[in-house]
């Protein structure tokens, strides 16, 4: 069978959803199958057991670079795909974004739409965000309206049907549902997984008992809720080993988290992340701050951030970083209170070596989440006291963290990357047998 890919990155670290589209097609080419890739960038192994027509594109601004892929990508598909090629391929796998031709699959890892309709989207936006989130919330209206089986190949020769989308979160698949009024039964949920295999050792200790180091993983942006994050911090600073004894003391280790059933993708925290700590958790309230908490922060620098941290101690700056996995082994925690996410594979990584995370109910991962029994959740990213809140409760209770850090890695370990490129297979078999 010959499989047409379209993606911006087949890569398997620094990019989230270039790591998914990474496992897909190493999958592929691992059962047989006949690989054809259009994209910018390609990890360098899979190139010779692969057909690549490279997407050359300009690295900024981001919205030209865009731009261009699209058009570029949906031209050199057309045509490969033109009548005088009609068996060209089986099936045309595309993830959103990348092609305006007739597909038999798009892979959705966002609703730009959703995002400007967010109550948080408000003045702190940069103008240049704006302009890129409307562009492409356009491109997803085009989309979504020509995303249909193509006119010839693969036995569908005159079929008009649209074709599936598959979305990373039932997050994302009521967005899609509400902002394009797409058919609930068009719309295949599979989460994105994890390399149980690089997950040796999961951590079973914390780092150091009388401090604690979280880490923010992703792109320096509104959107990713830095803005609040950096403020939150402001209200932290360090305290003496004295005071750690005069924290709150924990009666009970978190439960066992309930297991999850990844085939029926029901969210098993409130969406809205109103649960409230368990009865009998806490025996009084946390310590008030400042406690000893430093908060890293991998991620291209903007300077606007570097800015807002100026003058904390307790915040530093890494850069970009392709080495996550050794980082997360170095931290207690991981935090990503972004304002919209649909399912992060960092949050995953983090949760695959048994590290607790604080993460906003807008990251689609929340979804798997029980507060304060497998991570702890958000309600509002936009408020910079509830951000504070959840980290003080965090650094007060390291040992309790621990056992959260377990009940995450138990969670995680039932949607491994096996599970979801086979399940992405079956709706290619399901689309091949209509």
């Amino acid at each position: 069978m010959r499989i047409a890919i379209c993606a911006h990155n087949i890569v398997k670290k620094g990019d989230g959803q270039g790591r998914a589209n990474y496992e897909f097609v190493n999958y592929l080419i691992n059962k047989g199958y006949e690989v054809h890739l259009y994209a910018h960038r390609v990890e360098a192994e899979l190139i010779d057991k692969v057909v690549f027509y490279p997407i050359k594109v300009i690295d900024k601004p981001v919205i030209l670079k865009v731009a261009m892929f699209l058009v570029i990508a949906t031209i050199k598909l057309r045509k490969s795909c033109s009548a005088r090629k009609r068996d060209k391929y089986d099936i045309i796998y595309a993830d959103s974004g990348t092609y305006l031709g007739y597909s038999h699959i798009m892979c959705s890892h966002f609703c730009h739409k959703s995002y400007l309709n967010y109550k948080g989207c408000d003045l702190k936006m940069r103008l240049y965000d704006r302009v890129y989130e409307t562009f492409n919330s356009l491109v997803e209206r085009l989309e979504y309206g020509t995303s249909r089986l193509p006119r010839h190949g693969g036995g569908y020769g005159g079929d008009r049907k649209r074709a599936t989308i598959i979305v990373v979160s039932e997050h994302l698949k009521q967005d899609l549902m509400s902002e394009y009024n797409i058919p609930s039964n068009r719309i295949k949920v599979v989460y994105n997984g994890v390399d149980l295999l690089e997950i040796q050792n999961p951590k079973s200790k914390i780092q150091n008992p009388k401090s604690t180091t979280l880490l923010f993983v992703g792109d320096l942006s509104y959107r990713k809720g830095l803005d609040f994050l950096i403020e939150a911090m402001k209200g932290i600073g360090n305290e003496s080993s004295s005071s750690r004894g005069s924290r709150s003391r924990i009666l009970r280790t978190p439960p066992k988290a309930e297991v999850f059933d990844p085939e029926a993708h029901q969210p098993l925290a409130d969406k809205g992340g109103s649960r409230q700590i368990p009865s009998g958790f806490l025996t009084e309230g946390v310590s008030p701050l400042p406690l000893n908490v430093k908060l890293l922060i991998a991620g291209k620098i903007r300077n606007r951030y570097k800015k807002l941290a100026e003058r904390l101690s307790n915040v530093e700056f890494l850069g970009f970083r392709t080495d996550i996995d050794k980082l997360l082994q170095e931290v207690d925690g991981f935090i990503l209170p972004s304002l919209y996410d649909p399912f992060p594979v960092a949050v995953l990584e983090a949760m695959a070596i048994g590290l607790p995370i604080i993460i906003s109910s807008n990251v689609g991962v929340s979804e798997i989440i029980q507060d304060m029994e497998n991570g702890l959740i958000i309600k509002d990213p936009t408020n910079v006291n509830e951000i504070r809140e959840k980290i003080q409760l965090f650094a007060s209770h390291p040992e309790q963290m621990k056992e959260i850090g377990t009940n995450a890695y138990l969670t995680v370990k039932q949607i491994p990357w096996s599970k979801t490129v086979a399940d992405k297979e079956k709706l290619i078999m399901e689309l091949l047998v209509k």
